[in-house]
C-alpha cells in the first residue's frame, strides 16, 4: 500500500503539476486523519465496555451484600427478640416465688445460655472493594 501511495506522489511531483500534488496529499492527509478518528471511536467503544462490565460486577457483589446484611439482621433481631422474652420471664419469676425447682433450674439455664447482647458483623467486602 505505501509503495502505491509513494509511486503516485513521485508521479505528481516528476509531472511539475504542483496543484495535482497539492489534492493527493490533501486526500492522504485526510485518510490519516480518518483512520485516527475511527481507532478512536473503537478505543472509546471498548473502554466505555469495560467500565459497564466492571459496573455490573460491583452491583452485582453490592446486591449480594446487601441481601446477606439482610438476612444477618432478620437473623439478629430474631435473637434479640428471644433473649428479650427471656429477660421478661426472668423478671417474672424473680417477683414469683423463688423457691421452685423449675424457676432455680431456669435460673441455672439463663447463666449458662442467657442473653450475648453482641453487635452484628455486617459483610462490606464490595463496598470496601469499590473504594479501595
Amino acid at each position: 500500500m505505501l509503495k502505491f501511495f509513494r509511486r503516485i506522489r513521485r508521479e505528481l511531483i516528476g509531472e511539475g503539476n504542483l496543484k495535482r500534488y497539492l489534492i493527493y496529499a490533501i486526500g492522504e492527509i485526510f485518510l490519516v486523519m480518518v483512520g485516527i478518528l475511527l481507532a478512536l471511536q473503537v478505543n472509546n467503544w471498548n473502554e466505555n465496555r469495560k467500565l459497564q462490565k466492571t459496573e455490573q460486577a460491583v452491583l452485582k457483589g453490592l446486591n449480594s451484600d446487601l441481601e446477606r446484611n439482610k438476612k444477618l439482621i432478620g437473623e439478629g433481631k430474631k435473637k434479640h427478640q428471644y433473649e428479650k422474652e427471656i429477660g421478661q420471664t426472668w423478671i417474672k419469676m424473680m417477683n414469683a416465688d423463688t423457691s421452685n425447682v423449675e424457676f432455680n433450674q431456669y435460673l441455672d439455664s439463663l447463666l449458662f445460655w442467657g442473653p450475648t447482647y453482641t453487635i452484628i458483623d455486617l459483610v462490606d467486602g464490595s463496598l470496601n472493594n469499590t473504594i479501595n
